[in-house]
């Protein structure tokens, strides 16, 4: 049996993130709004938590329909629904000014969607407002910070989920690249440490095919999510949906 025990949780209709097997979440990176809802179609008969709605590559971003295209989408699943737009500097399709970035994250707010993720690489000032808005919505915030050429100390990682915490994540997430297994070990064990001791539930991934096991073993190590793929991929290194699921439920057992 897994040896972590989180000593907190978070309920979102009764999807429960910190306890049992990590949550899965499947992107969406469709350009259209046809495109997106014929993709959440095709997942209907999928075993899933979480449907992350890629904003970044819809081509309508900037026109300003977001709460609508959103409202929409959210008629056609009865899963929690994430909005996200990934920036460029985050490895993202997402050219924003900081104006605009704000204005599309508020837009998704608007549509009362579940969760929204919001880069903690915006400004401390960008952030906070954001997640108060988001929260005034009753929309819960996933805070993100992604590293594609590195891994950091752990120190600075568990540094970096400490920080998004305070700032009012729900769910701190971080995800960061490794070149050496040596990297996979450091960011499982930021994880473990981390998991042990803030008082939110958190998300953490080492990319590429190196980090491939930090995706699957979060009920060990403390990430209560983890991505997968029914169609494209949204990050390097995620696993098809069917064997992650078999991978979570054998070491669950």
């Amino acid at each position: 049996m897994p040896v972590i025990t989180k000593h907190n949780i978070l309920d979102i209709k009764n999807v429960v993130f910190g306890e049992g097997t990590p949550k899965i979440c499947l992107p969406i990176v469709d350009t259209t709004k046809k495109g997106i809802i014929d993709t959440l179609d095709s997942y209907k008969d999928l075993d899933y938590d979480v449907v992350e709605i890629r904003l970044d590559f819809y081509e309508g971003l900037k026109e300003g329909h977001l709460t609508d295209v959103l409202e929409e989408i959210k008629k056609h699943t009865d899963k929690l629904v994430l909005g996200t737009i990934r920036t460029v500097s985050e490895g993202g399709e997402g050219e924003l000014t900081s104006l605009e970035y704000i204005h599309c994250i508020k837009e998704i707010c608007d549509a009362h969607v579940d969760l929204v993720d919001i880069e903690l690489s915006q400004g401390y000032e960008s952030v906070m407002e954001l997640v108060q808005y988001a929260h005034k919505k009753g929309v819960h915030v996933i805070m993100s910070v992604h590293h594609f050429d590195e891994t950091p100390s752990r120190e600075d990682m568990q540094e970096t989920l400490e920080k998004m915490e305070i700032l009012g994540a729900d769910l701190p997430k971080l995800a960061v690249m490794p070149e050496s297994k040596e990297d996979l070990l450091t960011l499982l064990e930021a994880t473990l440490y981390s998991s042990q001791r803030l008082g939110k539930p958190i998300i953490t991934m080492s990319m590429g095919k190196l980090g491939r096991l930090s995706r699957m073993m979060g009920e060990y190590f403390g990430s209560c999510m983890t991505f997968a793929t029914a169609k494209d991929a949204s990050a390097p290194g995620q696993v098809p949906l069917d064997d992650l699921k078999k991978v979570l439920e054998v070491l669950h057992d």
